[in-house]
């Protein structure tokens, strides 16, 4: 992953992370570097070279607005939905909720957080159901329909496509004493 340093006085004191196929033409510079070093230590001057493209191709993508300020709609979404997980989210109830068109629900999503919205969602209620299912006694039917999943089979479904077991054994397996 990609990660800024937060005592680092050139980045703005926040950490940043992510992969690097998230932001086009650092993969390309970082195989360089590595092919660079896996074949030898380069002589100081290009490993200096080579830091400072680096670093100053990671401020590019701290900059973009992107990456630093979530827009309004999506603040919004994001607590409502967090909050009402259980509920029936949908484009249009979403968009809503948001206060924005569907289209451009769609187009702040990707660009935000590289997913769809109803991709979205799921991802949400996932990371809430193991969270669920690690730290309570709740039944795996309670735990799905919490998460905005009615249906046990299809939750177990998504979660062990997700997660890669059921969610009893992830339940069993990362139970807190």
């Amino acid at each position: 992953g990609i990660v800024g340093r937060a005592d680092d006085p050139s980045w703005p004191g926040h950490v940043m992370s992510g992969r690097l196929d998230d932001h086009p033409g650092l993969g390309p510079l970082a195989e360089h570097i590595a092919q660079t070093w896996a074949r030898e230590t380069p002589d100081v001057a290009i490993a200096h070279a080579q830091g400072t493209l680096l670093h100053s191709a990671l401020n590019r993508v701290w900059a973009t607005p992107d990456a630093a300020v979530l827009p309004g709609e999506l603040t919004r979404l994001r607590a409502a939905v967090l909050r009402h997980l259980d509920r029936p989210w949908n484009l249009a109830s979403m968009a809503t909720t948001a206060g924005c068109s569907t289209a451009w629900l769609v187009r702040l999503m990707r660009r935000h957080w590289r997913t769809s919205p109803c991709r979205w969602v799921q991802q949400q209620r996932l990371e809430r159901a193991r969270s669920l299912l690690s730290a309570s006694d709740r039944s795996v039917v309670d735990t799905a329909i919490a998460v905005g999943f009615p249906d046990r089979h299809r939750f177990s479904r998504v979660f062990s496509a997700a997660y890669g077991m059921p969610p009893r054994s992830w339940r069993d397996q990362h139970r807190g004493p």
